[in-house]
């Protein structure tokens, strides 16, 4: 394995714009190595068999500002897909031990801000922190192309508000721990919202702040997402999250032995106000529980979700794992 050094002061390259640029096209098994600061850039890179490794997420630091709505010099909207600060075009890819956040801000404002956008097949990311508001997680490909994608995170931290994981990828989230924002709160922290107390008040307790996922699995796919062994944690109210919502009309989330916040809404799953979802989508869950150790299955609250059995889940986990491994 060829390994390449990024670092301001006497790496390979200075920046990783110019790691990007390098190994553009590149199939070489290779492993780049950031040493530990702020890099605050949106990369692309477009090659495979790639390893971006940092010694600690705490310590490597990847930034920057894009968002849907930012306007190019000719009026155009930069739009949700150009936003990201890490985007990863290739097969075989791997980040590892890295801070990749967008900071542009609260999704009301500036729309949807990527902090990465994952494309290709046996993509991975280890020990990552993934930080933003709206569309933090692009799980590639969009359902309408045909090429498909196996993803895995695994002890990951991500945090956003509003379908901040979505996407059309086969995807296993394993040990990974997902932060929903109450975005009211900073929505009026910036002053954005000119309220009363009362108005405030009400608002603060039954808001609906956002979404866990939206998964947008392409029809005839078995396999959309997977949340194993995952931590759904929140600053919200009780009740004012949803678990997940379809954003196209077959797509899949199954969430396996999770620990789900009392942020998240008894009916767990929207069917995105279209009623015909719930006959073609499949949301289903199986050993979740609250975090007082109340199992969700036993309390009734499932709305529209499928509850399967431990024998069902752990073949399906075994055939999931075993699917994004071929």
């Amino acid at each position: 394995m060829k390994t390449l050094i990024v670092s301001a002061k006497d790496g390979d390259f200075k920046t990783l714009n110019e790691a990007a640029e390098a190994l553009k096209g590149g199939n070489e098994e290779t492993l780049l190595k950031i040493v530990p600061g702020e890099y605050r850039e949106s990369v692309v890179f477009e090659c495979s068999n790639l390893t971006i490794e940092g010694d600690s997420s705490d310590l490597i630091y990847i930034c920057d500002g894009n968002h849907a709505k930012k306007k190019y010099p000719d009026g155009r909207e930069m739009g949700t897909f150009r936003s990201p600060v890490l985007r990863i075009n290739g097969d075989n890819n791997t980040i590892k031990n890295l801070t990749i956040e967008n900071n542009a801000g609260i999704g009301f404002r500036i729309g949807p801000a990527i902090a990465l956008y994952s494309e290709g097949d046996g993509f991975r990311a280890e020990n990552c922190k993934l930080i933003a508001h709206q569309d933090t997680l692009f799980t590639a490909p969009l359902p309408e192309n045909d090429r498909p994608s196996k993803q895995y995170f695994k002890n990951c931290y991500i945090e956003g508000d509003i379908d901040f994981i979505f996407g059309g990828a086969t995807a296993l989230f394993e040990n990974c721990t997902l932060f929903t924002h109450d975005v009211v709160a900073e929505y009026r922290l910036q002053k954005m919202i000119d309220c009363s107390d009362n108005d405030w008040d009400a608002m603060q307790s039954t808001a609906l702040r956002g979404f866990s996922c939206a998964p947008s699995t392409a029809e005839g796919l078995d396999y959309g997402y997977l949340f194993l062994n995952c931590q759904f944690t929140s600053n919200c109210p009780r009740e004012t999250v949803f678990l997940g919502r379809p954003w196209r009309p077959y797509g899949r989330a199954f969430f396996v032995n999770c620990t789900i916040g009392n942020h998240i809404k008894q009916e767990l799953f929207s069917d995105w106000d279209n009623e015909k979802n719930r006959e073609t989508c499949l949301f289903a869950i199986a050993g979740c529980k609250r975090p007082d150790g109340t199992m969700i299955e036993d309390s009734g609250e499932n709305g529209f979700a499928t509850i399967i059995g431990p024998e069902e889940a752990d073949a399906y986990v075994s055939d999931f794992k075993s699917f994004i491994s071929a």
